[in-house]
């Protein structure tokens, strides 16, 4: 945020996508478990690649200019819902 504050005025906007359980090599388990971690999740299921490119395009397109120094969790309501616990499989 710090970084997003600094570059602000040269008109550079900074936000983070983090994602949730998506299946890739980093997270395996919902890669291998997809069914079983996804029905861990609020949404009911991982995450796709639509879910984490719809976020990208909010924050490119006009809708998100005003969006600055932000995280947007693309998690299917996972950090909310478990905040001080995990998801095992």
């Amino acid at each position: 945020r710090r970084v997003a504050g600094r570059l602000l005025k040269d008109n550079i906007v900074v936000n983070c996508i983090a994602p949730g359980a998506f299946a890739s090599d980093m997270n395996r388990a919902a890669r291998d478990h997809g069914d079983d971690v996804g029905k861990r999740i609020p949404a009911g299921r991982i995450g796709n690649p639509e879910d984490i490119a719809a976020a990208a395009l909010y924050l490119a397109a006009r809708s998100g200019n005003y969006v600055a120094g932000q995280t947007i969790a693309v998690d299917g309501g996972l950090v909310w819902a478990s905040i001080g616990t995990s998801i095992d499989v």
